[in-house]
């Protein structure tokens, strides 16, 4: 693969000790390999049964975010998971079948999220990724999940960094704020409710949120979602 050898070649390992140019090299890397890879996994029982059996052996876990359907339709689940339990998580998980009804999507708390980009930032920032795992609440159906407050704080640098225009309604894309797709101003409009603010109605509005919550993005991890992220690049430096 094109971008593999890139990745060992001497050209990339002086990239990697040379961050003026680092943002531009991100970008010709994103444009020659797929977009990224998650570690992704598959579960044939029901989330209750997936949450005892991790509970069970002591993972370290939280559900991100989601709809939650009843076990037996399809469904995607994204499980933000301590950087010392992904092993165990992954023994667990291995041996599922790939027929299984729930897709699961595994995002370890502080390492990288892409796991053939070992230069990727995490997926969301390590402290609020700590804070998350600290703070979780426990929910009879979903299991371990977010407070309200956090939930609100990953889904809106979710959108920010790693949707840009595809979270937003983009008929003018000129317009730098952004109205939010009706799926994510939906669950905004539903967190922000159950804690007292204001619904976020816009990508504008998302990372001014994330501003007053001292979560945005800089240096190098700016610099790469940016390389992937046009409207980000529109309303950054």
């Amino acid at each position: 693969m094109a971008s593999e050898r890139f990745r060992r070649s001497p050209i990339w390992q002086s990239v990697r000790a040379a961050p003026l140019v680092r943002p531009l090299a991100l970008r010709l890397l994103s444009s020659s390999r797929p977009k990224y890879e998650t570690r992704r996994y598959s579960w044939s029982g029901s989330l209750s049964e997936l949450d005892a059996r991790l509970t069970q052996n002591n993972v370290v876990y939280l559900t991100l975010r989601g709809r939650y359907p009843d076990v037996n339709e399809d469904l995607d689940i994204d499980l933000l998971v301590a950087d010392d339990s992904i092993g165990k998580l992954e023994g667990l998980l291995a041996e599922e079948e790939s027929h299984a009804n729930i897709q699961i999507d595994v995002y370890p708390h502080s390492l990288p999220w892409d796991e053939i980009d070992p230069l990727s930032p995490s997926y969301l920032p390590t402290p609020l990724a700590e804070e998350m795992l600290n703070d979780r609440i426990y929910d009879e159906k979903y299991g371990p999940i977010p407070t309200p407050v956090h939930y609100l704080d990953s889904l809106t640098y979710h959108l920010v960094y790693h949707k840009g225009f595809s979270a937003a309604v983009t008929a003018d894309r000129s317009a730098p704020r952004q109205l939010l797709a009706h799926k994510y101003a939906s669950r905004i409009a539903f967190v922000s409710e159950s804690i007292g603010i204001p619904p976020l109605r816009s990508l504008g509005e998302c990372i001014e949120y994330l501003e007053g919550r001292s979560l945005l993005a800089s240096g190098a991890v700016l610099d790469y979602w940016r390389a992937r992220n046009r409207w980000l690049r529109g309303v950054t430096k």
